[in-house]
């Protein structure tokens, strides 16, 4: 059987090769006490799997079992079904050793003299010496396991190079990757344990030194006074921790970055570890470089421990003066094949060293998010300003003080009774299947008799998931669209409760409806959609007493439209029938009365001859409108048909939404992994301190500095490592307006997290990272908003399911906080 051509041709399966028969080992340096070789699995297959990442591969030593021998084993007595999966699955994960298939392994093929052959690896995370061997069961034949080597070349190939191995002879495969002999086991230079640096040997540093004791931040650009970082005490048996463990295949042997060299230093490398929540060492030292290319790049050259990293927001770069150690995000594909980040710990030789790359690092991440600069000197002068005061620091006096919920913002009586209520229901599971706020009913329920019941079930159980959320203000009626559908829910003591589902959605020709963008406008009466359809600038407007589809507005702007919104806050609690609109390059008043084109032709409609790129807005209950740009700028208007008031520069990434404040005081804006909080109110000293941005504008070297919200560096680690998603990315978030009240929070979600911040405490003190609490749903959150009438109950879409949870349920963000729940998928 020709393996290789196999590799080549095959449809899209999980192996590629395979070897059927063997033993598998771990082979131990004959100096080490434990035994030269240990048998892991007397009966094994060794195979090759593709990951979801192209180009990426892993091998794999699987236990065999003979025939009757792994349902024995691993339904130990269960008789339930649930039971046997759950232990079948325990099985399989002890009984596979999976390895991401990369050079460093050095795979070769040893035939011995007796004809036996051994396909042996390097163990990269075990004691210096150690192999894996897979003994290969005499009955294979040789062309066989020279096959599988040929295939297990071109994986390499296409992981070294990114690209197809096609063309390239299996000669040039074998001279690149079949040296010869076993994996060289001599110790890396680089991997001495005596550290080449300047500083005193340090321990593992935990969250709680490394990360969490940054509650006085400190700039990498701060007083240069401040003498050598601290030293902790150190016992000389336990200076590094064990690394044994970690994931090392996130580094490369070697990169190649192209562009001149900005700064060069030396540093000790750590990785977080999640289990005993520390950073443990890995290299005691490795060359850093930040490199001028497009965009900047932060480089390690170190063999074995080079990586390459754009400089960005997405790193979330913290900087801690105490340890001389800058942390951040690097992401990589995990053992699983799956994309995640892992936190990565850089701590220098010196102070001035560490106050040097941050001055460079700061200068490289200005560039990155000023690639197309729109303004003049001073709006490159505003963005670098802004991400040097980036919070480069990090809290953990109140972690751990799951108590103090948004500073407590009325400690009266009544209300500290119902937190200490709240805190003996906050464990409630939050399955789909139990959640008692949840709509979901599961098949068996004993509720199958009740309708209602059951037509909640049918409607979430639909194929399609669930994806706009629109919540009544007017009444007590709320909306989900899930496909073509549309779901009805009321709001009742346990959150949100079902009513009916309007079913298969058709425009006014008869054609399959499934809606993008939806709004309750009217006082509820109404819900307006647009279509999920590329080029269809068509707003189409459904009686909900009728459940249909009655009118479309064509509301294309030269063949363009981007979005639509109330004409101010409260609006749709009324019967104002036009709207906000927004093209690539105009925004307009948006009125059905109107024959034809809806788009409003008169003083309030304000267009640009260049396209500037319109996509988001947000407006406030006098009407104010804030409209985000494509390349990551706002533009403030006092009122439609007029010049905008202010500008604020572009940071470099467009946003995901907008949200503003009833009064206009503050702005939200959603990045990937960012909020942005900005202050419209225009400071003391200026020429029109007191008033806000809508209305008039600021000095112009004195624009309003955004506070940025994101989540720690160690909770994205944790985040992503627990879903599997590549990277964390916020859904649009939103200020908890009502009516009566002030706005408090901030929500928004990545995944199926829920994250909250109070606003209070966001706005207190520039310097500390804002805390934030965290709840995980059984699946990823869609949508999810407050409503008017309950501003501390937050209402969420999942996939398959609608919850509501307040504010209290939410939990301060830690390890145990972001794992919570992570089994129950």
């Amino acid at each position: 059987m020709n393996l290789l051509r196999k590799f080549i041709k095959a449809s899209p399966t999980d192996e590629i090769a395979s070897i059927p028969m063997g033993k598998f080992f771990l082979a131990r340096s004959p100096q080490l006490p434990k035994g030269a070789l240990e048998c892991l699995y007397n009966d094994s297959v060794l195979s090759m799997k593709r990951t979801t990442k192209p180009f990426c591969y892993q091998l794999s030593a699987t236990r065999a079992y003979q025939e009757g021998e792994a349902s024995s084993q691993s339904t130990d007595g269960f008789e339930d079904a649930d039971d046997d999966d759950a232990a079948d699955q325990g099985a399989r994960h002890s009984d596979e050793r999976l390895f991401f298939l990369c050079a460093d392994l050095h795979v070769r093929l040893v035939t011995r003299n007796d004809g036996s052959q051994i396909v042996t690896w390097r163990d990269v995370n075990g004691d210096d010496g150690e192999t894996w061997e897979f003994a290969v069961d005499p009955d294979i034949r040789y062309s066989d396991v020279d096959s599988f080597m040929r295939a297990l070349y071109a994986c390499l190939y296409e992981q070294k190079y990114g690209r197809s191995l096609a063309g390239v002879q299996d000669n040039a495969l074998v001279a690149e990757f079949g040296a010869d002999g076993p994996p060289d086991l001599e110790p890396e230079p680089g991997l001495d344990l005596e550290p080449d640096l300047g500083l005193e040997p340090q321990p593992d540093l935990g969250l709680e030194q490394a990360s969490a004791r940054m509650s006085r931040p400190v700039g990498p650009v701060d007083d240069a006074r401040r003498g050598p970082p601290k030293q902790e005490p150190v016992s000389d048996d336990d200076s590094y921790g064990d690394a044994s463990s970690l994931p090392l295949f996130i580094f490369k042997d070697a990169v190649a970055v192209a562009g001149p060299e900005v700064a060069a230093f030396k540093a000790q490398l750590r990785i977080y570890d999640a289990t005993a929540d520390v950073f443990l060492l890995v290299a005691p030292s490795i060359d850093i470089r930040l490199v001028e290319a497009t965009p900047c790049c932060l480089v390690s050259t170190t063999r074995r421990f080079a990586f390459c990293v754009r400089v960005a927001q997405e790193m979330n770069p913290v900087f801690n003066g105490d340890n001389a150690a800058f942390v951040f995000n690097l992401y990589s594909l995990d053992q699983d094949g799956r994309g995640a980040s892992f936190l990565v710990l850089l701590q220098f030789r010196s102070a001035d060293d560490f106050r040097c790359f941050g001055r460079h690092f700061q200068d490289a991440m200005s560039r990155s998010l000023n690639a197309k600069p729109a303004g003049g000197a001073a709006d490159t002068a505003y963005l670098a300003s802004m991400v040097q005061n980036m919070d480069l620091g990090g809290s953990s006096d109140d972690n751990n003080d799951d108590d103090n919920d948004d500073n407590n913002d009325n400690n009266d009586d009544g209300e500290a009774i119902e937190r200490r209520i709240d805190k003996i229901i906050r464990g409630q599971v939050l399955s789909k299947h139990s959640r008692r706020s949840g709509l979901f009913v599961a098949s068996d329920s004993d509720d199958d008799d009740d309708p209602v019941a059951r037509n909640a079930h049918n409607f979430l159980a639909l194929k399609d998931p669930n994806s706009g959320l629109s919540l009544g203000n007017a009444n007590d009626r709320s909306y989900v669209t899930k496909g073509d559908n549309v779901g009805v829910f009321k709001y009742t003591d346990d959150g949100m409760g079902f009513v009916s589902t309007i079913r298969s959605l058709k425009d006014a020709d008869g054609r399959k409806f499934v809606p993008r963008l939806s709004m309750l406008h009217q006082r509820d009466n109404c819900l307006l959609m647009t279509r999920d359809a590329p080029a269809d600038c068509t707003i189409y407007k459904m009686d909900l007493a009728r459940g249909e589809i009655c009118e479309s507005w064509d509301v294309a702007d030269k063949g363009l439209f981007e979005a639509f919104a109330p004409v101010s806050k409260f609006a749709p609690l009324t019967d104002e029938q036009k709207l906000l609109g927004v093209s690539a390059n105009a925004l307009f008043h948006i009125d059905p009365r109107l024959s034809g084109s809806k788009i409003a032709s008169g003083s309030s409609y304000k267009s640009y001859k260049t396209k500037v790129a319109f996509e988001n807005l947000a407006v406030t209950d006098k009407g104010y409108v804030a409209v985000g740009l494509r390349d990551g700028s706002i533009r403030l208007y006092s009122e439609l048909g007029k010049k905008a008031t202010v500008t604020l520069p572009s940071i470099g990434e467009s946003f995901e939404g907008l949200d503003v404040t009833k009064d206009g005081r503050w702005l939200l804006a959603t990045c990937l992994n960012l909020l942005l909080l900005i202050d419209t109110q225009i400071g003391a000293g200026q020429k029109n301190s007191g008033e806000i941005g809508f209305r008039k504008y600021f000095d112009a070297d004195k624009k309003p500095m955004p506070r940025r919200l994101g989540l720690r560096p160690e909770h994205v680690s944790l985040i992503t490592q627990a879903t599997g998603a590549p990277k964390i990315q916020f859904t649009r978030a939103v200020f908890n307006t009502s009516l009566a009240n002030d706005e408090t929070l901030i929500v928004t979600s990545t995944g199926p997290f829920v994250v909250l911040w109070s606003l209070k405490d966001a706005i207190k003190d520039k310097a500390k990272p804002a805390l934030y609490k965290i709840i995980r749903h059984s699946e990823n959150v869609m949508n999810k908003n407050f409503s008017f009438s309950s501003p501390n109950d937050i209402h969420a879409a999942l996939q398959n399911d609608v919850v509501s949870t307040n504010r209290n349920a939410l939990k301060v963000a830690n390890k145990t906080s972001i794992m919570e729940g992570a089994g129950r998928r």
